[in-house]
């Protein structure tokens, strides 16, 4: 399903290999083989290539928040963090893992917390809301195991990203 230009996306880096057109690239892909045109283009997507913001063992989060004050927008604004210095392969995994991670928020299906308790709120599909504190396992977060399931579509990346990259180096040598 093909987005049209009304999906915004801004990658954000400080040093390391300039791969930003081939992570636009990669998440146009993705976004519009996870989400429908209409859900998509309510998001203004931020990626942000980080050294060092992140947990040792972590590759990349998440966050939804409202562009307005009012309670009847639909427009969000998606910042995903993720490690710079993976190497592609991984960086487009966990690309892929956090596209995911919005497209549930986006939905309405994952929802964080923050009072009185802190932890997520976790809706499947059609089902009633299910709390889970911040301290449940990582393996055992329905959200999760959805969001790795997702990941094998970072191959479709590795495709777009070549095609971006040869672009990049024609318009550069030209």
């Amino acid at each position: 399903m093909a987005l049209r230009k009304e999906l915004k996306v801004y990658v954000q880096r400080r040093g390391g290999r300039d791969r930003d057109a081939a992570i636009e690239a990669c998440t146009r892909k993705v976004v519009g083989l996870m989400m429908s045109p209409r859900l998509a283009n309510t998001a203004r997507l931020t990626i942000k290539l980080r050294s060092c913001k992140l947990k040792k063992d972590t590759y990349g989060l998440c966050e939804v928040t409202n562009l307005t004050e009012q309670a009847s927008t639909k427009s969000k604004h998606i910042t995903m963090v993720l490690q710079r210095d993976l190497p592609t392969r991984e960086l487009f995994k966990t690309l892929t893992h956090e596209i995911k991670h919005a497209h549930q928020m986006l939905q309405g299906r994952l929802t964080r917390i923050r009072k009185p308790e802190r932890g997520w709120r976790w809706r499947d599909n059609g089902g009633p809301a299910r709390f889970y504190p911040f301290g449940t396992p990582y393996d055992t977060r329905p959200w999760e195991v959805e969001a790795r399931a997702a990941e094998r579509l970072h191959e479709v990346c590795e495709v777009e990203a070549r095609a971006a990259e040869r672009l990049h180096k024609i318009c550069v040598d030209f």
